[in-house]
């Protein structure tokens, strides 16, 4: 199924609650990533190339805060009657940072 303007039906649409959204997880994903090469390079730890597991945990921190940030906010209910899942949400929170860690990785590895 398509909608008018040609497009597919499985294309997610952001509008500008979801782009707000996207944007403060992008903040939240540079600060927490800044405070945490500060503390990584005062204990003499290399800031850049993180293992799995602290990988995982600035994802899991990044979006456990814009799901909080989303909630205090009371967006998720504003964006559910405007058709927007809950879980399409979730995942605006965790792609910022995703795409940030696989970015940090690949730079790191050049």
């Amino acid at each position: 199924m398509t909608d008018p303007n040609g497009g597919s039906d499985y294309v997610l649409h952001l509008g500008s609650i979801e782009r707000a959204v996207a944007r403060r997880a992008a903040v939240v994903w540079i600060l927490l990533r800044v405070l945490l090469a500060a503390f990584l390079l005062a204990e003499g730890f290399d800031p850049v190339r993180l293992d799995l597991r602290g990988v995982a945990l600035v994802i899991a921190a990044v979006g456990a805060i814009s799901l909080l940030d989303t909630r205090s906010r009371s967006e998720h209910i504003l964006v559910a009657n405007l058709g927007t899942t809950r879980w399409e949400i979730h995942l605006l929170g965790f792609g910022p940072a995703t795409l940030g860690e696989i970015a940090v990785a690949v730079a790191a590895r050049l």
